[in-house]
């Protein structure tokens, strides 16, 4: 693929379940959507089928730039929903709707885990080589506190590890290669890159501003009561009957 200035674009890779899917992910309708925090990221793309290549929900789909080393996306399919605009179409397509590894953490309910004064980086390992043993915590930052913690009532892991970390003030995401990260201060191989007329590592790309949720003025009413006794102007302290919220 070559840019209208002459430069080569990378190539884009779609895998499911380990085949490649590449050359039936159709143009223009792949959706990645990423959040900052613990919240999954999904994806939702639309491929033709085959009478040997049809996808399955729950299958591993990984989306790359160039090579599938380079992650775009990976995780598994939620929903596949069949698009066939007549019944003679021969290859149907099908639109997938994608969740990050963020479902498969999540897979066993925790309980009977107790800890007492704790390195949370020592919790969150012993939680995660218990019940997610697939995933790795070497970027789980040691140091960052000692706590007490239970888990008894079949919570989501990331939940629990969410808990830990939020007890010492830090956060936590899981990254394309099932590595669980946890930390106060923001990775220095993760921070986000300026989006300015020098970054040219995006191509098509739009952005929009908009003002709905910007407030000039906000008006706020507190808690009242009456008062017991007349004030003379410029007192200090007023007598009220109540002053409780």
């Amino acid at each position: 693929m070559m840019s209208h200035s002459g430069e080569p674009r990378p190539s884009r890779i779609c895998t499911i379940a380990g085949t490649d899917f590449s050359r039936l992910v159709l143009k223009g309708q792949v959706r990645i959507t990423e959040f900052a925090d613990a919240t999954p990221n999904t994806c939702t793309l639309i491929v033709r089928g085959t009478p040997t290549m049809i996808p399955v929900k729950g299958q591993e789909v990984i989306v790359g730039l160039g090579n599938i080393t380079n992650k775009l996306f990976a995780g598994n399919i939620l929903t596949v929903t069949r698009l066939q605009s007549k019944n003679t179409m021969r290859f149907p397509r099908y639109q997938l709707e994608c969740i990050d590894y963020s479902w498969q953490f999540d897979w066993n309910r925790v309980s009977g885990l107790y800890f007492t004064n704790t390195d949370v980086a020592t919790i969150i390992g012993t939680a995660v080589a218990a019940f997610a043993p697939q995933f790795s915590t070497s970027r789980v930052v040691a140091g960052m506190g000692s706590i007490d913690l239970q888990s008894n009532h079949n919570e989501l892991l990331s939940t629990l590890v969410q808990r830990a970390l939020k007890a010492v003030g830090g956060f936590m995401l899981i990254d394309y290669d099932k590595i669980v990260h946890g930390f106060k201060v923001y990775e220095t191989d993760n921070l986000p890159s300026a989006l300015t007329s020098s970054n040219s590592n995006f191509w098509n790309f739009t952005y929009e501003e908009e003002v709905s949720q910007v407030r000039t003025r906000v008006i706020v009413v507190g808690g009242s009561s009456t008062t017991t006794a007349v004030a003379a102007a410029g007192a200090t302290s007023l007598a009220v009957d109540d002053t409780r919220l």
